[in-house]
Parts: structure tokens; sequence; C-alpha cells
């Protein structure tokens, strides 16, 4: 994800790079749609990769959580089993 966040960054400032630098009115098509498509590339790889983070992040502590849940009720299963056998004997 951090390579697609600094892919992303590079984009962005080649994009902005090219918008600034642009004299050519001839060029100017080729430069506002080029342009427009590495800024859009650029911010697209940003955020997708900032969301993809957060929500793989989200996963892993979802994960955990229930994990926790299934130590926690296995635990008292074996407790409840223990106080079971001794209390027949």
């Amino acid at each position: 994800m951090k390579s697609s966040i600094l892919l992303g960054i590079i984009f962005l400032i080649a994009g902005g790079m090219m918008f600034y630098f642009k004299q050519d009115v001839v060029l100017q098509q080729l430069y506002g749609s080029l342009t427009g498509g590495l800024i859009g590339i650029g911010i697209g790889l940003i955020f997708g990769s900032v969301i993809g983070y957060l929500s793989k992040s989200n996963a892993v502590k979802q994960k955990q959580k229930v994990e926790a849940i299934k130590e926690k009720a296995a635990k008292e299963a074996l407790a409840n089993a223990n106080k079971s056998n001794n209390s027949t004997f």
C-alpha cells in the first residue's frame, strides 16, 4: 500500500508539473487530457490505498475480537466441564 501511495504522489506531481509548464498552444489539448489523467490516477491511487489500508486494519481488528471471544467461551466451557465432573464424584 505504501508503494501505491508513492506512485500516486509521483503521478500527482507529474500532472501538476505538466499543468504548470504547458506553454505551447498546439499541445494544450494533449496536455490537458494527459495532465487530467495523471492527476486523476494519482488521486485515485492515493485514496484507494488509504481506504484499502483502513478496511484491512478493521478486518484484522474484527478477527482479533472474534478470536478473543472464542477463547473466552472455550475457557468458560472447560471450567464448567471441570465443575460438573468434580461435583459428580
